[in-house]
């Protein structure tokens, strides 16, 4: 008796600890939360392989071919409709505008826009 005693025991721990793991999930309120809590991915027209993160206030944006690979990296300020990305290594600051249509997003810079996809995580 004992025994099933402890089990019960461990069971409601268990339970607690699940329930509790359920509520530290992210809550994405505005669109730019939904921006920064997931990766995105995408190819353009000639192939390219494009790859949008955000890490905190930390953004990386990184471009490759099948001959090189280029990264705009550093620190990001979102707005409403647009981004920018501070690249010291670049000394050049990106200004990107974004729209979310659920699990894509439409990324334009300049004249060019390309269409990137939520990775599941």
């Amino acid at each position: 008796m004992k025994r099933y005693k402890h089990f019960f025991v461990f069971l409601g721990i268990m339970v607690i600890i699940c329930m509790l793991c359920g509520c530290t999930q992210r809550q994405i309120v505005r669109e730019s939360d939904e921006l920064k809590s997931f990766s995105w991915q995408g190819k353009d027209e000639y192939g390219k392989q494009i790859t949008l993160c955000f890490d905190g206030n930390y953004a990386t944006l990184s471009l490759k071919s099948y001959r090189a690979e280029k990264r705009i990296q550093g620190f990001s300020i979102i707005h409403n409709q647009d981004f920018e990305i501070y690249d010291d290594s670049l000394y050049h600051c990106f200004r990107f505008s974004y729209c979310l249509y659920g699990d894509k997003i439409e990324l334009s810079y300049r004249d060019n826009t390309l269409i990137l996809y939520k990775i599941k995580q």
